[in-house]
């Protein structure tokens, strides 16, 4: 359970509807000739199934006749937080009576149920033996003894939080006892000796670091029996060692011990891998369970190096959470077959029970033999996936009034903010319970606000998938018929999925970008291709998507910028891909030379019109504003009462805008909660906090090069929630918009948009 108490999310659980039934989708993105399996846990003893296409009319009978509406039975599930490592199975582990097992702990949290470190224990507790840390932060030893059950030793050596200690269990069944030692690199070994409990035992043949057996093992207050911490080095010997040998193994490591070894870890063969072997003469297969932090450092780190790519021994550690989540591991309810000739869109399995309606959401994007020549509409899935589940707003009350102006009791929650909190699901906003940064997430689990009906308490309004259905039903109303494709698209194939369009638009808020989807983007541009970028706080993020678990990102906030958390010194590189994490802008790569504008303001107050630029009234932008009354656009309506609003972007030569873009239209006049980001300053100052800023503004822009291929940039996160208004029908935005998304699509390529067709 997350660590948030308020009584707006009792109220919030309390509006929970009856007889849930909840799911999610695998793959979210999925392409034609693949089935996309639903996954759900239902409290209803049953519900009915069927399928919709959330960017269009729901009642689509097409889909009636591809997918008919079925009757599922509901199964309960718990998703299976905490991530570990399994090892075999293997007869070694089940063979020895005596066993050493030694490993270097950093523990980052404290809990009053037992962690467990490794073990061989059954979930029934009938065999095998664990090596835990208790709420002291003390070793302990489980074991498994006939007629008498599991036995438990501890020894009053408590390990400190946040140092690294080295720790060491020798189970000697021959004399009938079991020895604890800890030390560190500069201290001298303790060491505690415990009577074992009198009778047979045997073991069982899987190793298990970092958690117990079994699934299902929710995030409670107390723990759940998972790790917290970093863990280094860990190794098993089929032997009971002396002192002597401990001392060894501390200072040179298991190849100082004359023992049987059974298993040992080289956690930095997990970086970037699911799964790999061990370093002992049985080269066991190890599985990675629930995605650790891999890449951190260790025991071993100097300090010299900040990345595992040069400093494998300094990194050769992994970071194991009570609340990590790779894979929910619901069971299955039914699967769709999406044929070949399925329009590519974004679809919903429906699940209907007496007293709710869930509408899970997946991505279908053409293959790219069926790409067309007109519109694509990119969806920002990465982003998506970041924002999952988020709640840092809810849990931190000082973040959540410094970005709305608010007091935290005046967030409007619904019954799934209460949900995510209460079942302790994580977004990349979201810290673990030990404080530490969240840097994967994954959409093979429940991703309760990715639903077409959420509304954001942070803006009081739609987000990220909400908002850009917002987009593509003003698309289809508009009379643009266009397809969608998925930021995995771009990642996957480069150019290659932008280049048989005409126009490519962006959604509302793509601010997660892979190297490869840059580069995709850059090639794009550089051949003549158009983009109308409709969003704000865009291309910021490095981020990585592993090649292994395709539905896994990852995202390395480093220790610069504007950022939700920091990553800890030495981790700031990302597993999946070996680069550098942080922000694009950093790497020199920020959005301002791509799109002619970048990040520069954020907050949830009312947002602002933009006003005309003298520029706008001259002949090669004035059809731009064709059919719109006045000199401002977007001054009512939309999520925040104002089209630039929540994060936007302006033009800025220093930060790379080209020589060719130029600004028509400014949004300003800001008040607070808006106030300019950190990456603008070289330290404090009374201007971060300032409203009226020249840096808090919103910059409209459009940039044509020589090979008539260019740029149109809205610069707010708020703009397509500004398209349509109370009523569904079309805004001054959408004017706006509708007019540079035609000019575009009929300029002939190598064209410029800007002189063609007049006169």
């Amino acid at each position: 359970m997350a660590e948030v108490d308020r009584p707006g999310l009792r109220q919030a659980e309390a509006g929970r509807p009856r007889e849930l039934a909840l799911g999610y989708s695998s793959p979210f993105v999925a392409h034609p000739g693949e089935s996309v399996q639903i996954h759900v846990a239902a409290e209803a003893p049953s519900f009915e199934a069927s399928a919709v296409r959330l960017d269009t009319d729901e009642s689509h009978p097409g889909l009636e006749r591809l997918w008919p509406p079925r009757r599922c039975d509901g199964e309960p599930s718990q998703s299976t937080f905490g991530s570990s490592l399994e090892v075999g199975p293997a007869r070694a582990f089940g063979e020895p009576s005596s066993f050493t097992v030694s490993f270097w702990l950093l523990p980052t949290l404290a809990t009053a149920v037992p962690q467990v470190i490794a073990g061989t224990l059954t979930a029934d507790g009938r065999r095998g033996w664990q090596v835990v840390v208790d709420r002291d932060g003390g070793l302990g030893l489980r074991i498994a003894v006939a007629g008498v059950g599991v036995a438990e030793r501890f020894a009053e050596l408590p390990l400190p939080l946040s140092e690294w200690s080295h720790g060491v269990v020798v189970c000697d069944a021959d004399r009938g006892r079991v020895g604890f030692f800890q030390g560190s690199r500069s201290s001298t070994v303790r060491s505690v000796w415990r009577e074992l409990a009198h009778g047979e035992w045997s073991s069982g043949d899987l190793l298990v670091f970092g958690a117990p057996h079994g699934r299902g093992r929710r995030v409670e207050r107390d723990g759940n029996g998972c790790l917290n911490g970093k863990l280094a080095e860990p190794t098993v010997f089929a032997a009971a060692i002396d002192q002597q040998a401990v001392e060894r193994l501390r200072a040179a490591g298991p190849a100082a011990v004359d023992a049987p070894l059974v298993c040992r870890l080289d956690l930095a063969d997990a970086v970037g891998s699911a799964e790999f072997r061990d370093r002992s003469p049985y080269h066991h297969p190890v599985r990675v369970r629930n995605a650790p932090t891999a890449g951190v450092t260790g025991p071993r780190w100097s300090g010299r190096d900040s990345s595992f790519v040069h400093d494998r021994e300094g990194h050769a550690a992994l970071h194991f959470h009570d609340d990590d989540l790779e894979d929910a591991g619901w069971e299955v309810a039914f699967e769709l077959d999406i044929p070949a000739d399925l329009p590519s869109g974004v679809y919903a399995a429906r699940l209907e029970t007496d007293g709710h309606v869930d509408r899970v959401p997946f991505i279908v994007t053409p293959p790219g033999a069926e790409r067309g020549e007109g519109i694509a509409v990119l969806l920002p899935t990465l982003t998506y996936l970041a924002y999952a589940n988020e709640h840092e707003i809810l849990s931190n009350p000082p973040s959540f009034k410094a970005f709305t102006g608010r007091e935290a009791e005046e967030a409007k929650l619904t019954w799934r903010d209460a949900f995510v909190v209460e079942e302790g699901y994580l977004s990349l906003y979201d810290v673990h319970r030990d404080g530490s940064s969240v840097c994967c997430a994954s959409s093979r689990r429940p991703l309760l606000n990715m639903r077409p009906d959420y509304v954001w308490p942070l803006i009081g309004g739609p987000h990220c998938l909400g908002m850009d259905l917002m987009l593509l039903r003003w698309l289809r109303r508009a009379g643009f018929p266009y397809d969608v494709l998925a930021d995995q698209d771009l990642d996957r194939d480069g150019v290659l999925a932008l280049e048989p369009y005409r126009v490519v638009l962006t959604g509302a808020h793509p601010e997660y970008w892979t190297a490869k989807m840059l580069d995709g983007l850059q090639a794009y541009l550089d051949r003549g291709g158009r983009l109308l970028y409709l969003g704000g706080n865009g291309l910021c993020w490095v981020t990585g998507i592993d090649p292994e678990r395709p539905h896994l990102v990852e995202v390395r906030r480093g220790q610069a910028g504007s950022r939700p958390s920091s990553s800890a010194p030495g981790e700031s590189w990302l597993t999946t891909t070996g680069e550098e994490g942080g922000l694009w802008r950093h790497r020199g790569r920020g959005s301002h030379g791509l799109v002619g504008v970048g990040t520069t303001a954020m907050g949830a107050g009312r947002g602002r019109p933009y006003k005309r630029r003298p520029a706008s009234y001259e002949a090669p932008y004035a059809w731009v504003f064709d059919g719109v009354e006045g000199d401002e656009i977007g001054a009512e309506g939309g999520v925040l009462g104002g089209v630039a609003g929540y994060e936007f972007d302006r033009a800025d030569p220093a930060l790379g805008t080209p020589a060719e873009a130029t600004v028509i239209a400014t949004a300003s006049g800001f008040a607070a909660p808006y106030c300019p980001l950190i990456e603008d300053f070289t330290g404090s100052s009374p201007e971060l906090a300032d409203a009226g800023n020249p840096l808090v503004r919103a910059d409209m822009v459009i940039s044509i090069r020589e090979n008539g291929g260019g740029a149109f940039a809205a610069g707010s996160a708020a703009w397509c929630g500004s398209l349509l208004d109370d009523e569904g029908g079309p805004t001054d935005v959408a004017t706006v918009t509708g007019n540079v998304l035609k000019r575009f699509l009929e300029t002939p390529r190598g064209a410029d948009p800007l002189v063609w067709g007049r006169g």
